[in-house]
């Protein structure tokens, strides 16, 4: 009788142990995630709407490293945070390019832009800048 005793009282102490030690293990998780240093940096790209927005920041936070995305479409301007140790600049045009959207640096791949819906088939000599004073040229 001692021995079943002592054997549930074992597994109970076990059980407890590893409960206390997962939630430590969530904490130190989470207080790495928050001493990432992240580097936030914002570059012009043409579109027309909220589609555009949408898929914009979805090719922008799709690349490993990216923390937000923020893209306006008054300015045509995208704002990212990332971790610099896992990505770069050029990574995330990279992939807003590959959606179908020109950025300052690289031009949107013409195969995706044709798939876009129609509302967001931007003006490809469209103005991108910071200034929220976007122009478009006029092909009438």
């Amino acid at each position: 009788m001692k021995k079943i005793i002592y054997s549930v009282f074992l597994a109970g102490v076990l059980v407890f142990s590893a409960c206390k030690s997962e939630k430590k293990e969530k904490v130190n998780v989470e207080q790495s995630k928050e001493s990432i240093a992240l580097t936030t940096t914002s570059f012009g790209v043409r579109g027309n709407c909220g589609m555009c927005k949408a898929t914009i920041e979805k090719a922008a936070t799709s690349v490993d490293g990216v923390a937000k995305a923020t893209w306006n479409k008054n300015k045509k301007s995208i704002e990212v945070a990332f971790d610099a140790k896992k990505t770069d600049v050029n990574a995330v045009e990279t992939a807003i390019a590959n959606s179908g959207y020109d950025t300052e640096h690289k031009m949107g791949s013409l195969d995706a832009y044709k798939e876009l819906p129609e509302c967001c088939k931007y003006d490809h000599e469209m103005k991108m800048n910071q200034t929220g004073d976007t122009k478009t040229k006029d092909t009438h």
